[in-house]
């Protein structure tokens, strides 16, 4: 069984979210876009991100969320869909391929890969943090809201 793996460190646009009337962003994965009337500028460090403004995966449709190590022993977070979920996630992965999506967490950009191939599974894994105590922090915020 394939697991789609996210890439903070080669991809990723980590910094905060500042929403354009300071409102909580809610948790979850979101298609970046042009900028429009209805969407959520985002800003990290070299770039500025625009947000369709519902998310299309919602932390509630997570179902685990582990710590786990990968082959080279780097600390990792690893995330299992609902059924519900894992439809929505192959269906918007599917339609978004070869365009950016934001990963959100407690109003904080975890990152914003670009989306190459569906993600079939219901289970990804967010790598390219800096060791145990980053993943723990993450899969701690993510745990809180699920």
């Amino acid at each position: 069984m394939k697991t789609f793996l996210l890439i903070c460190s080669l991809f990723g646009a980590c910094g905060t979210v500042t929403a354009q009337d300071k409102v909580n962003i809610q948790s979850g994965f979101y298609h970046v876009s042009d900028k429009t009337d209805s969407s959520v500028m985002l800003k990290d460090y070299s770039d500025t991100l625009y947000l369709y403004p519902t998310p299309f995966i919602k932390v509630s449709d997570f179902l685990e969320a582990k710590l786990m190590k990968d082959y080279a022993d780097r600390w990792n977070v690893e995330i299992i869909m609902t059924p519900a979920g894992k439809v929505a996630l192959r269906s918007a992965s599917e339609a978004w391929q070869g365009n950016k999506m934001a990963v959100i967490v407690k109003n904080k950009i975890v990152m914003a890969p670009i989306l190459n191939t569906t993600i079939r599974e219901g289970k990804f894994v967010i790598n390219g943090l800096s060791g145990k105590g980053e993943a723990n922090k993450l899969l701690g915020d993510i745990q809180s809201e699920m």
